[in-house]
């Protein structure tokens, strides 16, 4: 539908904008002095945290409207095994059915219910929320300097890994699978890639 698809690209280009200035923050100091001298740097890292943390929020909420809407069509079911071990259909002769969701999307899907919402929850304890407590005490809030060390580490460590997962995704969703491309701007799809995809 045309509000699955906008949910997804909306998802999607924030978490681009946020791969980007979340990666650069991390390590910008080693690749992009040398680029931007110390003082370019400096803007450009100022620019690239308001981005992040004023777009973080909105990003949670789209990933948040993925999970609750599309946990039904993303359970586990019989065939999501054989589908694996049949790499897709790239392994062994014939058709492997998948249901609505195949197993490769339920994997991603369920990446972004735990990776994911691992990433935006230190996100936010990082961020956005000791932000908003103005003339409280970060630690009448339950944040410790401690609390902040760990979330820095979660957040950094598997966004990291979801930016990773991220790069198969989308080779899959675009180029890898021709056809994909086209049903995540379009929402219909050619009827022969249908038949090679879906009972």
């Amino acid at each position: 539908s045309a509000f699955n698809r906008t949910l997804h690209w909306y998802t999607a280009i924030l978490f681009i904008i946020l791969a980007i200035s979340g990666l650069s923050m991390l390590f910008g100091k080693k690749l992009l002095i040398p680029l931007l001298g110390a003082q370019g740097f400096a803007g450009y890292a100022n620019f690239a945290i308001g981005v992040h943390n004023y777009l973080g929020p909105f990003f949670a909420i789209g990933v948040l409207l993925i999970v609750v809407l599309w946990i039904r069509h993303n359970l586990p079911s019989k065939g999501d095994l054989k589908w694996i071990l049949r790499g897709g259909g790239l392994v062994g002769k014939g058709h492997v059915s998948a249901g609505r969701m195949n197993a490769g999307e339920k994997v991603w899907f369920w990446i972004i219910c735990t990776v994911g919402v691992a990433v935006c929850v230190t996100g936010l304890v990082l961020i956005d929320f000791p932000n908003q407590v103005q003339g409280l005490a970060i630690s009448e809030m339950g944040y410790t300097r401690e609390t902040m060390q760990y979330s820095s580490i979660i957040h950094a460590g598997l966004a990291i890994l979801w930016i990773g997962a991220f790069f198969g995704h989308a080779y899959i969703g675009s180029i890898g699978s021709e056809g994909s491309l086209e049903a995540m701007s379009t929402g219909r799809v050619d009827a022969n890639w249908a038949m090679q995809h879906h009972d």
